[in-house]
């Protein structure tokens, strides 16, 4: 027997939508990733390392694709320096975050790689959901804070992190060195 919820935030408690999403019995919310969920984070990504070859070519040199992330997470799913997590919904995934932990000066941190929440999923309290999760994570493990990595172009996800408290903490400057 199926049930309805009215869209994934309500299962997280986070207030009701208007669109109904169409839900069975098992599990709604954010979990730590498994090597199962490598196919379906790749498909995430994807799209986002596209955007960043587009707008930083010179950064982007060497074209990303499905193995390469992949391995990527493969290799980094049991280091204790990072955290992936999946938010789930009706068995499908619907967006990611990966960090990890880093030293400076002042303390351990943690450092949000990537957050990436599909199409239609996005609007939905997912990414704030998936940002909650490594946040708790982070605390858990005794981390001074939690910081992002965004890029300059990407106005979206600068002002999704200022809608959540994040502040410029420093601004990474480049230029191209080659001839392009």
């Amino acid at each position: 027997m199926r049930r309805w919820i009215v869209t994934a935030l309500d299962a997280l408690g986070l207030g009701p939508r208007p669109t109904r999403i169409r839900m069975g019995p098992e599990f709604v919310g954010v979990v730590e990733a498994t090597l199962a969920d490598i196919p379906d984070i790749v498909e995430l990504e994807l799209p986002v390392f596209r955007e960043h070859r587009e707008y930083h070519p010179g950064d982007f040199q060497q074209p990303m694709n499905a193995p390469m992330i992949a391995d990527f997470y493969r290799q980094v799913m049991f280091d204790d320096d990072w955290g992936i997590a999946v938010f789930v919904a009706d068995r499908s995934t619907i967006g990611y975050v990966a960090w990890t932990a880093y030293e400076q000066f002042e303390g351990r941190h943690a450092l949000i790689h990537s957050i990436a929440v599909n199409e239609a999923g996005r609007r939905r309290g997912i990414a704030r959901a998936l940002l909650a999760f490594a946040e708790t994570q982070a605390d858990a493990r005794g981390l001074a804070s939690i910081r992002a990595n965004v890029w300059a172009h990407n106005e979206a996800s600068r002002a999704f992190f200022a809608s959540n408290g994040f502040y410029p903490v420093a601004q990474l400057m480049g230029r191209s060195i080659r001839a392009e």
